[in-house]
């Protein structure tokens, strides 16, 4: 009968096939946590607010032209109206950032582009993503020179 049921060490250290998981189960969820509780860190900075303590791009120079004439710069207002982000300037009213460069390619259509300079100029409380998402937008216009201030 004790032959039928062993139950010392040797025996079930025979039984046992392969490498114990638990080490490695143990690895998996410490990283897991580690990557976890780093994405949450790095997911507030998607929509950084645009406030004066900010680290802002200052506005390109003005290039000289030809003849001693600095070339334009034009400003491109950012505001926040109802919830929804809106641009102003380079005869634009209250223009949706999905609009904006449609917009300003009928704008500037027939305008020599590469001497005029952007500056895109954000209200307190506009959302990063609407900042670059402007930017994205002239520079499809055609804008070669975008600043931020």
């Amino acid at each position: 009968m004790r032959a039928l049921r062993r139950r010392d060490a040797a025996f079930i250290r025979e039984q046992v096939t392969g490498p114990s998981m638990t080490p490695m189960v143990d690895v998996t969820l410490v990283i897991l946590i580690f990557f976890m509780a780093t994405a949450t860190v790095a997911g507030r900075e998607w929509l950084f607010p645009v406030t004066p303590e900010a680290p802002t791009e200052a506005a390109p120079e003005p290039a000289p032209s030809g003849l001693g004439v600095p070339s334009p710069i034009i400003e491109l207002s950012l505001s926040v109206v109802d919830g929804q982000t809106v641009c102003s300037g380079a005869q634009l009213r209250a223009i949706t950032i999905e609009n904006l460069a449609g917009a300003l390619g009928r704008v500037l259509a027939g305008v020599d582009t590469s001497s005029l300079t952007f500056v895109i100029v954000p209200e307190d409380g506009v959302p990063y993503e609407a900042v670059v998402r402007a930017r994205a937008a002239v520079k499809t216009a055609g804008v070669e020179t975008v600043g931020l201030r």
